[in-house]
């Protein structure tokens, strides 16, 4: 757990982040948004103590970070930075196997754990374990530092634009991935973007900060149909009820109310029930299909879903949501 307490940070005359209070729980996924300058990376970097605390305190599973030893700290806590920060001088098993190192890990410990994070990672262990950072691309030195920061099993990370810098393919295929990390290795995540689509994709929970100042917290579905002020529903967007959308699944529809029975049409398209309902609605809107037939992972078909239904479902959720 990552408790916040009345931080603040001032830099000379300057205060970036302002009596700041929220509480992230253990296994929990925290996206700070907000525009450049609002303090996001202050913050997460006060954390494990990179920038100090002007007044207030962060508690990190009870125990103040001011009261913390910095380096046996850091070694406890993940980090993943934008540029990767992968060494050009060492090879990857070497890079990934630093903290480890440090902390008297064997070598048949240390080489088990690379293996195992490559191979949950998609990466084989084998091909990568000798070639160096120049030689890989930027999606895969990437994965890499996230990989890095998993290495010696922290139970909290920290995560500053781990994603930007990439184009919109890969960063997408990277989140898939770390998504499917997270579910198995359920770590405490503060994570900062400057993408509202990352962070409703993402996050358990979104903090939106202005000019040092929490502007709202909560889970994505609630910031997004319900923001507290106009600075929130002008950054999350216009379209922020069809954002929401993408928290669904198609299958979600199909447990919440009945799909149609299939009509004669010549502009019919199969998805999977998986499939987010945000996607399904853009092949409708685009007029990819006139209706979609939904089926489930065994290829049973379980009906037809068309927009007057998804509209029926966004309506029932938004009321329940606000």
């Amino acid at each position: 757990m990552i408790s916040f307490n009345d931080v603040t940070k001032v830099y000379g005359d300057t205060t970036v982040i302002e009596n700041m209070n929220f509480t992230i729980e253990d296994g929990q996924f925290v996206i700070m948004l907000g525009p450049s300058g609002s303090g996001k990376t202050t913050l997460l970097r006060m954390v494990n103590q990179l920038e100090s605390i002007t007044d207030g305190d962060i508690l990190v599973n009870g125990k103040s970070v001011k009261k913390s030893n910095k380096i046996q700290m850091r070694r406890n806590i993940g980090y993943v930075i934008q540029s990767n920060g992968l060494f050009p001088n060492m090879n990857i098993e070497d890079n990934v196997m630093i903290v480890p190192g440090l902390l008297g890990w064997d070598r048949k410990k240390k080489r088990d754990r690379f293996n195992m994070l490559m191979d949950l990672a998609g990466l084989s262990p084998d091909e990568y374990r000798h070639r160096y950072p120049h030689e890989l691309s930027g999606g895969q030195q990437q994965r890499i530092g996230v990989v890095r920061a998993l290495a010696a099993d922290p139970p909290i990370m920290l995560m500053d634009e781990p994603f930007g810098a990439l184009d919109p393919i890969i960063r997408n295929h990277l989140q898939d991935e770390f998504l499917q990390i997270q579910r198995e290795l359920k770590k405490t995540i503060l994570f900062v973007s400057h993408d509202v689509d990352e962070a409703v994709k993402m996050a358990d929970k979104i903090a939106l900060l202005k000019d040092g100042k929490m502007m709202q917290y909560d889970e994505p579905v609630k910031m997004l149909n319900k923001p507290k002020n106009s600075f929130v529903a002008d950054f999350v967007g216009q379209d922020r009820v069809l954002k929401s959308m993408s928290l669904y699944s198609v299958k979600d529809l199909a447990d919440a109310l009945t799909l149609k029975a299939p009509f004669e049409s010549p502009d019919v398209k199969n998805i999977n029930e998986n499939l987010s309902l945000r996607v399904a609605i853009s092949m409708l809107l685009n007029q990819e299909a006139d209706q979609l037939i939904v089926e489930d992972e065994q290829g049973a078909n379980k009906g037809s879903l068309t927009l007057d239904l998804i509209e029926l479902f966004l309506h029932r959720e938004v009321k329940e949501s606000v």
